[in-house]
């Protein structure tokens, strides 16, 4: 059998997309979720700051009480959504057509995807 050549390495860059295209700025994003999910200490959340966190099952707004896993937060002031409309609407207005939301107060351990600063009134029922 005929021995196969090593590849050379490719000098520093090399491969890389060029700084502004479309790819580099994908493989830009998709390095900050990456280093969104390592752990609690990695992501920016902020105690006492309202968030809308997007789960697997449900979706929640309220204010950040604390970071209780890599994935997971405790909240008080929350309410469930439902249905929020499409998501960049959703967060710039801070309604939706026909959305759904129920106020449910404390929330121990909600899981999430991803989060959103909410700059909005929370919809809790002292509101």
């Amino acid at each position: 059998m005929a021995k196969k050549k090593a590849a050379k390495p490719a000098p520093d860059g090399a491969g890389a997309p060029a700084e502004g295209t479309a790819m580099a700025r994908i493989l830009s994003a998709q390095a900050a979720v990456y280093e969104f999910g390592r752990g609690p200490s990695q992501h920016n959340l902020v105690p006492g700051q309202n968030y809308y966190f997007r789960g697997p099952r449900s979706d929640y707004v309220g204010q950040l009480v604390a970071v209780t896993g890599p994935y997971t937060v405790a909240l008080t002031r929350a309410a469930w959504v439902a249905h929020s409309g499409r998501l960049h609407a959703f967060v710039r207005d801070g309604t939706a057509d026909n959305m759904e939301i129920e106020p449910v107060g404390m929330m121990p351990c909600v899981q999430f995807q991803d989060a959103v600063v909410w700059p909005h009134p929370l919809f809790d029922v002292s509101t």
